[in-house]
C-alpha cells in the first residue's frame, strides 16, 4: 500500500481478508512526516518518514489501481471513498467516519425509490431503540416493543442491525406499507436466523383474508403466507445464523421467491392485499398469535407496483439507496472537497448541482448493470459533466463499454488540454458551398479569402463538410506580423487532415516563405515537408497519397524539426528560430 513517492511506502499485515469489508484510513502528516494506517478505527502501523517522501504536486489520482498505468488492479469493491485536504487525528478518524454506513452517505440512485413504502437500514448505536425509515413515505413506528432494539453484533452493511429476540416486534398501524393491492410488488431484506422455530414470523400485515406474512409453516420452510393460504416457499436446507437475501416478487399475478437471487419457487397470487397495518419481527399485535422471530434482520425495502425482479439477479453489494436522485444528500463539509448531487438520473439529460470552476472532481457511486448495452445499443451512461449550453469543450461521460463491459471514462474529443495555446482552429464545415469560415480558438481570428475557396460536402473527414481549395484560392488569417504567429525559438504543432488531388500542394505559409525564417508548410515531389530559407528542412519518408484523406502534422519540439504523415515521423531537422 504506497503512500509516498520516493521509494517510501508504509504498509501493514492482517488488514485485509476475502470478502469481508473493512474500512481503511491512511492519515499523512505533511508537517512531521509521520504516517498511519487504521483499520476499522484502530491503528495497526506508524511511520516517521521525511516528509520529503511525499510528491509536491499531483497530477491525476487513481482509485482501484496503482496509478494511471492500471497496474495492481483491485478485485473487490470500494464505497464512501473520501479525500480531506488536511491531516486527521485518531478521534477525528473515528467520529467523521464511526465506522457505520449510516443512511445519508449511501452514494448511488433508485429508480423505483418514489415507490418504495418502507426503507429501513436498521444503522444506529447499538442497544437503541429508534428505527428509522428513509424511505420519501419517512413511516414513524407506533410501537417498539420487548427487547428489539439496535445491534452491532451482527450486520450486514453499515455496522449494526435490527436484533429480535423472541419477544417484540416494531409495529406500523398506519401508512399502508404492505397493502398493495393487486399490482406488482417487490419486498426484500436480509435475514439472520438465529434457529428455525416453526411460529416465527419475520414481515406481517395479517394472517386473515386481505394480508399476509413471511414466516415458517410446519415444515420449517420459509414462506409466503397470503389471501388464507401458503404460497412461494424454499425448497431447499437453509441454515441458521448466517446471512441470507430474501425477495418476494409479484409479477403479472405470479407471486416468486429468490434466495440470495436464485429463484426458488412461486404460484399464482391475485390477493387483493389492503390491510393496513404492517408489523417486523412478528405478526402484528392485532393479530391471534404472535411469532415472534429469534435473529437479526437488515435493509429492508418494501417497492409497490414494480416487480424488480424477474429472474436470477445479483444480490445487493451495498446499502438500499436513499434517494432517485432528485435530491442532494451531502453537501461541501467535513473537509471534502466538493459534492456534486445527481438530478434526474433517469431520463437523457442528466443534471449536476453545478460550479462555476470545476476544473477537479471526484464521482462515486454504487451501480448494477442488467444489460451490457443500452436500449438503443449504445454505451451505459453511469455519470457525466456537461458545460453550459453552446459549449462543447467542457464534456466528460463516464459509461459501461457495450462491447467488453468494462467501465469507461470519454471526453469530448473537443476538450484539449492544450486549447489555450491554440491559435487557429478551422473545422471547415457548414452549409456546401459557403464561404463563410470561422477561427473556433479563443483568438477567433477574422478569415479573409483570395481567389474562391468555398466550404463543400463533396468529400469531408468529419462533421459533414471541408474547404475546398481550386489550387488557386487560399484563406487568410492574420497579417505577417500577427504575434500569434510568430513561433521563435519555442514549440509549435501545426496540424490537418488533407485530401489532395495532386501531391504537389501548398497547405499554409507565413507570408513570404521564400524570405529569410519564415516557414512554409507543403510538399516537395510529394513529399510533406518544411521549407526555411527556400530550402527544405524535414520531410517525410513517405510521399503523400492523392484522392485519399491524410493526416499531416507539422511539429517542432526542443528545436528539432519533425513532418508525420498519418502518426508516422519523418526525417528531423534542428532549426532553432523562426520568425
Amino acid at each position: 500500500m504506497p503512500i509516498g513517492s520516493s521509494g517510501g511506502n508504509i504498509s501493514a499485515g492482517n488488514v485485509f481478508t476475502a470478502n469481508q469489508n473493512v474500512t481503511v484510513t491512511i492519515a499523512w502528516n505533511g508537517d512531521t512526516g509521520e504516517q498511519y494506517i487504521y483499520k476499522n478505527g484502530t491503528q495497526v502501523q506508524y511511520s516517521d518518514t521525511s516528509k520529503d517522501n511525499f510528491p509536491s504536486s499531483v497530477n491525476y489520482h487513481a482509485i482501484g489501481a496503482l496509478s494511471y498505468s492500471g497496474n495492481r488492479l483491485l478485485n473487490g469493491i470500494i464505497y464512501d471513498f473520501k479525500l480531506f485536504d488536511q491531516y486527521l487525528s485518531a478521534e477525528q478518524i473515528v467520529s467523521i467516519n464511526n465506522f457505520h454506513r449510516s443512511n445519508d452517505l449511501v452514494f448511488g440512485t433508485d429508480q423505483y425509490y418514489p415507490n418504495v413504502s418502507l426503507l429501513m437500514h436498521m444503522d444506529g448505536a447499538d442497544g437503541s431503540t429508534t428505527f428509522t425509515d428513509s424511505s420519501s413515505a419517512n413511516n414513524t413506528t407506533s410501537t417498539v416493543s420487548g427487547s428489539t432494539q439496535i445491534s452491532t453484533s451482527q450486520y450486514k452493511y453499515g455496522g449494526s442491525s435490527s436484533s429480535f429476540a423472541t419477544d417484540g416486534r416494531i409495529q406500523y398501524n398506519s401508512g399502508g406499507i404492505g397493502a398493495f393491492g393487486t399490482g406488482d410488488f417487490t419486498v426484500e431484506y436480509w435475514w439472520y436466523p438465529n434457529d428455525f422455530d416453526t411460529t416465527q414470523t419475520t414481515l406481517a400485515t395479517t394472517r386473515g383474508s386481505n394480508g399476509w406474512n413471511i414466516g415458517y409453516n410446519s415444515a420449517s420452510a420459509l414462506n409466503w403466507y397470503g389471501g388464507g393460504a401458503h404460497r412461494a416457499q424454499v425448497t431447499r436446507s437453509l441454515t441458521a445464523q448466517q446471512w441470507y437475501h430474501i425477495a418476494y416478487v409479484r409479477s403479472s399475478g405470479t407471486l416468486s421467491l429468490y434466495v440470495d437471487g436464485v429463484f426458488e419457487s412461486s404460484s399464482s397470487d391475485t390477493t387483493n392485499y389492503s390491510y393496513n397495518d404492517f408489523s417486523i419481527g412478528a405478526r402484528p399485535s392485532t393479530d391471534s398469535a404472535a411469532e415472534y422471530f429469534d435473529g437479526y434482520l437488515d435493509e429492508i425495502r418494501i417497492t409497490k407496483g414494480f416487480a424488480r425482479y424477474t429472474s436470477d439477479f445479483d444480490v445487493p453489494a451495498g446499502p438500499f439507496p436513499n434517494s432517485n436522485g432528485t435530491a442532494p444528500t451531502y453537501s461541501n463539509a467535513d473537509g471534502l472537497s466538493s459534492y456534486y448531487s445527481v438530478d434526474d438520473v433517469l431520463i437523457d439529460n442528466n443534471y449536476l448541482a453545478g460550479d462555476n470552476d470545476l476544473n477537479d472532481f471526484t464521482v462515486g457511486m454504487w451501480m448494477r448493470a442488467d444489460s451490457l448495452s443500452a436500449d438503443n445499443g449504445r454505451d451505459q451512461t453511469l455519470f457525466m459533466l456537461d458545460g453550459p449550453s453552446g459549449d462543447d469543450n467542457n464534456q466528460f461521460q463516464l459509461a459501461i463499454d457495450k462491447s467488453s463491459g468494462n467501465l469507461i471514462a470519454y471526453y469530448d474529443s473537443n476538450i484539449d488540454p492544450y486549447y489555450e495555446n491554440v491559435t487557429l482552429l478551422l473545422h471547415l464545415s457548414g452549409a456546401d458551398g459557403s464561404t463563410t469560415f470561422t477561427d473556433s480558438s479563443s483568438a477567433s481570428k477574422t478569415i479573409t479569402t483570395s481567389g474562391t475557396p468555398v466550404l463543400s460536402s463533396s468529400e469531408y473527414k468529419f462533421a459533414g463538410g471541408s474547404g475546398y481549395f481550386n489550387g488557386s484560392s487560399k484563406l487568410i488569417a492574420a497579417t505577417s506580423s500577427d504575434p500569434d504567429f510568430v513561433f521563435g525559438t519555442g514549440d509549435f504543432t501545426a496540424e490537418m487532415w488533407v485530401y489532395p488531388i495532386s501531391n504537389s500542394a501548398t497547405f499554409f505559409e507565413f507570408g513570404d516563405w521564400a524570405s529569410n525564417e519564415i516557414p512554409f508548410f507543403g510538399t516537395h515531389v510529394g513529399y510533406p515537408a518544411i521549407n526555411i530559407n527556400n530550402g527544405y528542412r524535414a520531410y517525410s519518408l513517405t510521399t503523400l497519397d492523392t484522392n485519399q484523406w491524410s493526416h499531416l502534422a507539422f511539429v517542432r519540439k526542443d528545436g528539432n524539426l519533425r513532418v508525420f504523415l498519418n502518426g508516422v515521423s519523418g526525417n528531423p531537422a534542428s532549426y532553432s528560430i523562426f520568425k
